[in-house]
């Protein structure tokens, strides 16, 4: 019954959405700078409000996006389903997300984000709530996210979890705001263990790039971490097939696969 009362909020939510963007979707239709996934720095619009609500702001834009990853030779039986809705407009950005994991054996797990983020002309900041975990209630992890500008530069710095563990990411990162982005992203331990000298050497380093034009799009995410030396490679392809339609391939290492629908309205 609370799963059924969790979709039933989200479904009525993209209805509110939807509706009055709806009528006026085809002939508006115009593009926005990040749908392709990336880092911490220039995130998808569309994950802002889960990994950066500061980054929120510095669009112009109204998406609801639907995300399917399905089962793989890693988890041949789970099923991963998103949907999210996110808007901004004259320096205020806000978004909803709404996930579900579930297997075939019928175990699930539902989470939700919230985020909103206000900017000036340099800084931007950002607050977000993050529960993975709906089934004992809503009980969110809590983050802060300041973003600053000079010329093509973006710096970010993210702190996570502050009422739980309490973990820093810094970021850095170039555009144009027209064909692509890079950034280099460090996540560091958290603060208690890095207190107590427990994980001086548990760091998360991440490179991120884009490439887009006006139909066309491709990113890499590529992460190490220095405490247990594995990597992890992500690599998305963006096809534009309508005027606010945005299709999205990603592939996972190791193995994974997802497919995202966004539209901006």
């Amino acid at each position: 019954m609370r799963n059924l009362s969790h979709i039933s909020l989200i479904g009525l939510a993209i209805l509110a959405f939807l509706s009055p963007a709806a009528a006026y979707a085809e002939r508006s239709g115009k593009g926005f700078r990040r749908v392709l996934p990336g880092g911490i720095v220039f995130p998808a619009f569309a994950d802002g409000m889960r990994y950066n609500p500061s980054a929120l702001p510095e669009e112009k834009a109204r998406v609801f996006q639907a995300t399917y990853n399905p089962p793989s030779s890693v988890e041949p039986t789970s099923h991963d389903i998103g949907l999210a809705i996110a808007s901004a407009d004259k320096g205020f950005g806000y978004g909803i997300g709404y996930r579900g994991d579930w297997s075939d054996e019928g175990v699930a797990t539902y989470g939700m984000s919230i985020g909103a983020g206000v900017k000036s002309d340099i800084f931007s900041f950002g607050l977000g709530l993050n529960a993975d975990d709906l089934s004992t209630g809503f009980a969110p992890d809590i983050s802060l996210s300041l973003r600053g500008r000079n010329g093509k530069m973006y710096y970010q710095g993210i702190f996570n979890k502050l009422n739980t563990m309490s973990q820093l990411e810094l970021g850095a990162g170039i555009t144009d705001d027209k064909t692509y982005t890079l950034e280099l992203n460090v996540s560091l331990p958290p603060w208690a263990e890095i207190a107590q000298g427990l994980s001086v050497n548990n760091y998360r380093i991440t490179a991120a790039v884009s490439v887009f034009e006006q139909h066309f799009g491709a990113s890499a995410i590529s992460s190490f971490d220095t405490a247990t030396l594995e990597h992890s490679h992500r690599f998305n392809i963006m096809f534009k097939p309508t005027s606010f339609m945005y299709v999205i391939t990603e592939v996972a290492f190791p193995q994974r696969y997802r497919i995202a629908l966004t539209f901006n309205f």
